[in-house]
């Protein structure tokens, strides 16, 4: 996955951060940074003290900074901690724009796959647990690392679940993993 290193030094001069809030702000701007004081002046009079971003269809927050739009909650992570994520930012309890620092964690792909929502096709209510049509019987499946592991048929929708559940616990998944929002 694309990720976007920011200048952790220059980040700093521009933006503010409330790890309580997950608010990314603007701060005001020395003049080094702009070509004329001018250009200083107005970037100081129109964004100073603002939030930064707007929130892009898919729910995150992106920044434009610097001809691009990296997301807030790469940004709320640098200013925080001082450095780049090594790998993907996930947001714990699945609220794209909640970036408060509690929320967010740098996780390998892998490791975010494992804290997704239940997709909007589901019909179960269960990830993972879906009926086979012809037989009335439920059946229970879950991915790891990629492949598709068979955990069993069954007569009772509860076993499918609890045969699920079972198996996220084993595989590690976050306890979140399978939320409905």
């Amino acid at each position: 996955m694309y990720f976007m290193r920011l200048d952790i030094k220059k980040l700093n001069d521009f933006l503010a951060y409330d790890s309580k809030t997950g608010l990314v702000t603007w701060k005001e701007v020395q003049s080094k940074w702009f070509k004329t004081n001018r250009d200083c002046m107005a970037f100081n009079t129109r964004w100073s003290g603002k939030i930064a971003g707007g929130k892009r269809e898919h729910g995150y927050i992106a920044i434009g900074y610097e001809g691009k739009r990296p997301y807030a909650h790469s940004i709320a992570w640098c200013l925080y901690h001082g450095k780049n994520p090594e790998h993907q930012i996930d947001h714990v309890n699945g609220i794209r724009d909640d970036n408060r620092i509690l929320n967010l964690r740098d996780v390998n792909q892998r490791s975010n796959a494992k804290n997704v929502k239940i997709h909007k096709t589901n019909t179960s209510g269960v990830c993972g647990v879906s009926q086979i049509q012809d037989s009335k019987r439920w059946r229970a499946y879950i991915t790891v690392n990629g492949k598709q592991l068979w955990l069993g048929s069954f007569e009772d929708y509860e076993e499918a679940c609890k045969a699920r559940k079972e198996a996220e616990k084993k595989y590690d998944f976050h306890k979140n993993h399978g939320r409905s929002k």
